[in-house]
């Protein structure tokens, strides 16, 4: 026990703000079982009962404002976070949302978000109709994602429809600096290059596809990122080869 303290504080764990949050937003015999953990320094809006709906009540299935690398930054460093819930958002189990994002769920609007989810720092999503980010999902630091493109725009005499949903199949891997637009569809296993734009269904390419570009399109397929397994990696590489083959890990369950 005393050890978790130490860890929680090295995170800038909030107890205060942690509790304020969970009674604000669930039903009090929820909300004791402290289903969000806070974590840093965040500005929340529109909090309302019900404004966040988790597949399972279970203490820190969902983590705002802390992540892998907070433990490691001071105070004066950590990067202040806006959180502003005036739809709803669907949440699994195991999900992170680091410091430093900025996420806005208009009213009326939902984004959902499956279980083990890592969104690193400084990431923006911003909901006027829908977004889904499936299962296993890993987006890295500075990414955007949006459904909307925020104005109208006339192109060859039409005037565009300036939202579509977005949806984000399981097993994908942002890379830094990634832009997702509205009417985006990314499927399973699909890696997108760092600084790369997606603004198109891509769901007719199949799954495990490599992206980048901007505008992005599919570059090699055959790729996807592994969620597990990297100390022991590690230690395989430490001899300086370039790789190994997956086939002759089938005793190590890599996913």
């Amino acid at each position: 026990m005393v050890a978790k303290i130490r860890e929680l504080r090295r995170l800038h764990f909030r107890l205060l703000k942690t509790l304020w949050f969970n009674i604000r937003v669930f039903k009090f015999n929820e909300a004791l079982r402290l289903p969000v953990f806070i974590f840093g320094d965040i500005i929340f809006e529109d909090l309302h009962r019900g404004c966040v709906r988790l597949d399972r009540i279970s203490t820190c299935a969902l983590k705002l404002g802390g992540g892998a690398f907070t433990a490691f930054m001071g105070h004066s460093n950590l990067y202040k976070s806006y959180i502003r819930i005036a739809g709803t958002v669907y949440c699994g189990d195991d999900v992170t949302i680091d410091q430093g994002c900025v996420i806005s769920v208009c009213r009326g609007a939902e984004l959902r978000l499956g279980s083990n989810i890592y969104i690193n720092r400084k990431t923006k999503i911003h909901v006027k109709k829908r977004i889904e980010i499936c299962d296993n999902c890993r987006i890295g630091w500075e990414c955007q994602v949006f459904d909307t493109n925020f104005h109208y725009t006339v192109f060859n005499g039409k005037i565009m429809n300036r939202e579509q949903p977005v949806f984000v199949g399981h097993n994908v891997w942002l890379t830094n600096g990634v832009s997702i637009m509205k009417g985006s569809v990314l499927p399973p296993f699909s890696v997108v290059a760092s600084k790369s734009l997606i603004n198109k269904d891509f769901s007719d390419i199949g799954e495990g596809w490599l992206y980048g570009g901007i505008p992005a399109k599919p570059l090699a397929k055959g790729i996807r990122r592994l969620l597990n397994g990297e100390q022991y990696l590690d230690v395989l590489f430490d001899d300086g080869r370039d790789y190994v083959k997956y086939d002759d890990l089938k005793d190590y369950p890599l996913e």
